[in-house]
Parts: structure tokens; sequence; C-alpha cells
């Protein structure tokens, strides 16, 4: 399948997915949400889980930051 057909198929997905904000590169935080989920659970405080993702992930606590409260929104079909 060519990107082109991909892209036609899906496109009123991906159109909603960008009027929401929602970047394709985003799918490289789902494992630090879900972790920071878990540690949520465990009453980590948050400063603690975002400190320890952004050196075990290696990316900036601030992109930590940002991806969560990014994943954590509803989205709105």
């Amino acid at each position: 399948m060519k990107i082109y057909e991909l892209l036609a198929i899906h496109r009123k997905f991906f159109a909603s997915m960008t009027r929401q904000g929602v970047s394709p590169e985003d799918i490289m935080y789902i494992d630090i949400f879900k972790e920071y989920q878990t540690m949520k659970t465990e009453n980590v405080k948050k400063s603690d889980i975002y400190r320890f993702l952004s050196q075990k992930h290696k990316v900036s606590t601030s992109a930590v930051k940002v991806a969560i409260k990014r994943l954590e929104q509803e989205y709105e079909l």
C-alpha cells in the first residue's frame, strides 16, 4: 500500500486528529504514559515520575509533562 492510499482511506480520521492537536509523533509517548499511570496509582509524586521517566526514556522532563498532559485530554469525535 502506498502512503497516498493510506492517507486517502483514513483522511477524515487524520483530519480529526490534526484538529484536536494529536500528532503522529505522539505514539512514541504511549509507553511513557502507561508507566506514568502505573506509578500514579502507586502514589508516586508527579515530580518524581517525570524525573524518572525522562531519565529512563532519555527525553526532557518538560517533554514528558507536555506529552502526558496531551495524552490525558479527551478526544472528541
